[in-house]
């Protein structure tokens, strides 16, 4: 199954704000880049996004990252005072 995204979406409210978020990460992303100068400098780099990968990875579905949060608020350190904000959204027919 392929992926249209915006252009062939039947939920392009729902899609927009998304494609906002990953082009200002895209942004920031290539001004990190940018920034880099030594090869010291692109390794520690390279080695951040890998940790931040295994730390954080993908969701593999929308509720897993909601699940996640929801589950830090039970931790052992006290309530998270992460809000979570809950949608429904319509099922495709």
């Amino acid at each position: 199954m392929g992926r249209g995204g915006y252009a062939v979406t039947a939920y392009p409210d729902q899609v927009w704000p998304n494609l906002i978020e990953q082009g200002k990460l895209l942004l920031v992303a290539l001004v990190a880049v940018n920034a880099l100068r030594t090869t010291a400098q692109i390794r520690y780099f390279m080695l951040f996004l890998l940790l931040s990968y295994l730390l954080f990875p993908c969701p593999r579905h929308p509720g897993e990252l909601r699940d996640r949060l929801q589950s830090l608020r039970g931790a052992p350190w006290g309530r998270s005072s992460i809000a979570i904000r809950t949608t429904s959204q319509p099922s495709p027919s």
